[in-house]
């Protein structure tokens, strides 16, 4: 094999150089491992002498993958964020490019069918382990692994491999047998909302998908369906709402069967709350939705998409502020503590803002609507004649006196004759600020979120940032260095971030 690897084309050469690995710590082993496959992916030598060569480094890249992983999980690099970043980012890149080189070793031409299958297969298998350790390390999902299942799918259904028995000796202990039982493993996983769980739970979330990804099954219409697929678009499965017309290249899944399960055993040992929120999230949160409480009404006008809500903060901020100013005797008080914002939920008498937020013919603003509370704590319901909006949009409820919801759209249903729409809400705690910080040397507009335990959190527009990331607040609150460290949600609209002290 005549190429510019570090060892002879011979397994026992390959192995000596493996070995030698082992001398030199995970962050070197593993950069001489990506390296290696940089060197795989970019060269065109003997199509079965690179599968053997890749079918020998996928153990070893999965260990080291995992070590890093643990360097970071263990936090032993969180002094210098500079490692934090290049730690976390060679734990998912090493899987990501040996994915992608059973990928592109998927589409040559002179496989047999049962090497297809096996090729597809591992590839799949192994996204589906990158998307777990991309969640674990709080960094978003990979567009480009998307872009792949999509083109492995589409290549797996043309040659009629979905349903293939795999009859070689895989790599991994699986309880998947066919591409497309890898393929709902992975589907279930992303289904499961993951990022919204602590990194433990991840794994074991992962683990779930592993066990019941055959309860995952195809919706036979479209009103069944609880998610949708669109492989034609290339990106993750999305909540399905129902009124949304059927579209070609695309899987409806269920979770019926999932959910029904989940309501009488807890298989993993869940909390109670990830439980819920597990259940909740794959069945469209409609036990949440019918426990609406119609009587006790409250009227808020709705402010919608993050650059708004930013904007009404800051208007609301200067209201408070003033009020407070001339509202209060002798001698005004100076410093941050008498800048703070009020709690949510606390009695004020603040002025009204409705006529000063935002201009009224903006789309994103309407009239008041009347949200009602549900049996179960943080979550509302709500009509709205506003037909754009979409799941995952952050909104802000405003009420009477002007107490402040920050929240995101869970679940939408349509009325088409009603021409509206309704809308699930769960409200994130917190005392709020809008801001502007300095994240990488960028000044970004965010919005502080302080709870009751004085941890801090900041909600960001959508930006492409990682954990570990510094950042710098000099707010009327909060001033000091801080740590992009969990990634506790996000949609295409927002990023949801805990921060540490730095």
């Amino acid at each position: 094999m005549d190429t510019p690897l570090p060892f002879t084309g011979n397994k026992q050469s390959l192995k000596i150089w493996l070995n030698n690995l082992n001398q030199l710590g995970s962050h070197r082993a593993s950069n001489k491992l990506y390296e290696m496959l940089q060197v795989v992916y970019q060269e065109t030598f003997d199509t079965q002498a690179k599968l053997e060569l890749l079918n020998e480094l996928a153990t070893p890249v999965i260990s080291y993958s995992d070590s890093l992983e643990q360097i970071v999980m263990a936090q032993e690099c969180f002094k210098n964020e500079a490692l934090v970043r290049k730690t976390t980012t060679l734990s998912s890149e090493l899987l990501r490019l040996l994915s992608l080189n059973y990928c592109k070793i998927s589409v040559t031409p002179n496989l047999t069918p049962e090497q297809h299958a096996m090729t597809i297969y591992t590839a799949l298998h192994l996204i589906g382990l990158s998307m777990r350790k991309r969640a674990t390390l709080n960094q978003f999902p990979s567009e480009t692994l998307w872009k792949k299942t999509t083109e492995l799918y589409l290549r797996a259904q043309k040659y009629q491999l979905l349903e293939r028995p795999i009859t070689l000796t895989t790599l991994f202990t699986s309880r998947q047998s066919s591409i497309m039982e890898v393929l709902h493993r992975n589907l279930l996983f992303t289904l499961c909302d993951p990022y919204r769980f602590t990194s433990a739970t991840i794994k074991t979330l992962f683990q779930f998908a592993e066990s019941y990804y055959a309860l995952l099954n195809s919706a036979t219409q479209a009103a069944q369906a609880d998610f949708v697929w669109v492989y034609r678009q290339q990106g993750t499965p999305l909540p399905h709402v129902k009124s949304t017309p059927p579209v070609s290249q695309t899987l409806y899944l269920s979770c019926r069967a999932i959910t029904d399960m989940l309501a009488v055993q807890n298989p993993l040992n869940l909390s109670k709350a990830d439980l819920f929120h597990l259940r909740q999230h794959l069945c469209g949160y409609v036990d949440i939705i019918d426990s609406a409480i119609p009587s006790e009404a409250t009227a808020c006008k709705l402010i919608v998409d993050y650059q708004h809500i930013h904007a009404y903060l800051n208007h609301h901020a200067t209201i408070q502020n003033i009020h407070r100013i001339s509202t209060s005797s002798g001698k005004p008080r100076q410093g941050s503590s008498f800048l703070q914002l009020m709690p949510l939920n606390a009695p004020t008498q603040t002025p009204k803002l409705s006529a000063i937020t935002v201009n009224s013919n903006d789309p994103y603003t309407m009239p008041p609507i009347s949200v009602h509370p549900t049996r179960y704590k943080n979550y509302y319901v709500t009509t709205t004649a506003n037909r754009t909006l979409q799941i995952g949009l952050p909104v802000l409820l405003v009420d009477k006196v002007d107490n402040l919801k920050l929240g995101v759209i869970r679940q939408i249903a349509t009325h088409p004759i009603a021409l509206s729409q309704q809308i699930l809400i769960e409200h994130i705690e917190g005392v709020l600020e809008s801001i502007n910080l300095t994240l990488d040397a960028q000044n970004t507009l965010a919005i502080l979120i302080t709870k009751a335990t004085d941890e801090k959190e900041v909600m960001l527009p959508e930006l492409r940032v990682q954990s570990g990331t510094p950042l710098e607040i000099n707010s009327r609150s909060t001033q000091g260095h801080f740590l992009l460290a969990e990634l506790l949600q996000f949609t295409a609209h927002y990023r949801h971030y805990k921060i540490i002290p730095h």
